[in-house]
């Protein structure tokens, strides 16, 4: 989204640069091959190759990476929203807890799901848990986990209302569950991300799945989406900033006082050094410590 709307700004604004560059020097009393070679020089430099390739080989190798870590992202879009996420909300059975039945005092936390709400809380996130148990067993599993926030007794419905009322006041949201009952939830939110031994339904409603089925996979997705979404923006800035300095260069504006100019074929190795940068940048993720 960020790519386009540059990119829905840029390339028009460099046809016009380029129209207008040419059509200067050929009033201005250049010959009309002169002006077709600033023209043409304008275009070639700034042929938006790097701005093109910005998003998508910055997208393509933080999905990749998140594969390798058993989180699997199903769209560009939900790697670029988890970046901007600031509330989590959490199913309990299943998804904090084990889920499995035991004879115990309803239902076993996960061990690593402590340290995934640490980690949340570390990050800046709010963190709410929802249960459909009554208030004392999603007190005490909140307390163990140590959440702050928590509604219990919660009905299929409810949790989808409460994302939506989350969203309703201004919260990014990613919803994190695992049964048929958090399929609308996991919908609804900005990200929904689906426990990898959940049900098909919260599996196929959700934007990520957490292979691993481990809390702690939601912390490394936020830190993905957010490295990722930095080197993008690193990539576009690159692309942005070459194109300041070269478009005036190629449109001749320095020729009169200092007899400077663009061959079209120096602009085209420019404009492929461009590329090359923004490439490797981007191929820089795959071992970038989160």
């Amino acid at each position: 989204q960020l790519a386009d709307k540059i990119s829905g700004i840029f390339v028009p604004a460099v046809i016009v640069i380029a129209l207008t560059a040419g059509l200067v020097w050929y009033l201005s009393g250049a010959e009309l091959p002169f002006a077709a070679k600033i023209a043409i020089s304008v275009l070639v430099i700034s042929c938006p190759c790097a701005l093109g390739l910005a998003t998508p080989t910055a997208v393509m190798v933080g999905t990749g990476r998140g594969a390798g870590m058993g989180i699997l992202i199903k769209s560009a879009a939900a790697l670029q929203q988890a970046a901007d996420v600031d509330t989590i909300v959490l199913d309990k059975t299943g998804t904090i807890t084990e889920g499995k039945l035991s004879l115990t005092d309803e239902d076993k936390i996960k061990p690593e799901s402590i340290t995934a709400v640490q980690e949340f809380y570390q990050l800046g996130k709010n963190v709410i848990m929802l249960s459909g148990d009554k208030d004392e067993i999603a007190q005490a599993i909140a307390l163990e986990a140590g959440i702050r926030n928590f509604k219990s007794q919660c009905l299929p419905g409810d949790k989808e209302k409460v994302v939506r009322e989350l969203q309703e006041q201004g919260h990014k949201v990613m919803m994190v569950g695992d049964g048929v009952n958090d399929a609308p939830a996991l919908a609804r939110a900005q990200v929904g991300a689906a426990i990898g031994t959940g049900t098909d339904v919260a599996i196929e409603s959700a934007d990520v799945v957490l292979m691993k089925s481990d809390l702690r996979d939601v912390a490394m997705l936020l830190k993905l989406s957010q490295t990722t979404m930095k080197c993008i923006k690193q990539n576009l800035w690159w692309a942005f900033f070459y194109n300041v300095i070269c478009i005036p260069i190629a449109a001749g504006c320095f020729y009169p006082h200092f007899g400077l100019l663009l061959n079209p074929m120096l602009g085209a190795a420019a404009m492929s050094c461009s590329s090359v940068t923004v490439v490797t940048n981007a191929l820089r993720l795959r071992n970038k410590k989160l």
